[in-house]
């Protein structure tokens, strides 16, 4: 789960996640919608607040005290260099 202390904590997140990411290339990223929309509903006791927290903490994982990067941002940056080490292969030899 992506916890912010201040708006200047989470700007500097989004800038580092978000903004370089292709799925908030609309400002619309799913995982950030997310975090959003459940942020507050996670904090309970229920099993559907144990479960947003299980879901929202494995998307955004939490790395001691501030949000780590955004798994589906790293998965991007992952595909992008496969597929230019592909495209370094193929003209290279």
């Amino acid at each position: 789960m992506a916890y912010f202390s201040n708006g200047s904590e989470g700007g500097a997140w989004t800038a580092a996640n978000c903004e370089v990411c292709w799925h908030d290339r609309n400002e619309d990223c799913p995982i950030w919608a997310l975090h959003l929309d459940y942020n507050y509903a996670q904090c309970g006791k229920t099993s559907k607040a144990k479960l947003l927290k299980a879901i929202l903490s494995s998307l955004v994982p939490m790395d001691g005290l501030f949000a780590g990067p955004c798994r589906l941002k790293a998965t991007v940056d992952i595909v992008g260099q496969l597929k230019l080490l592909d495209a370094q292969q193929e003209g290279g030899g």
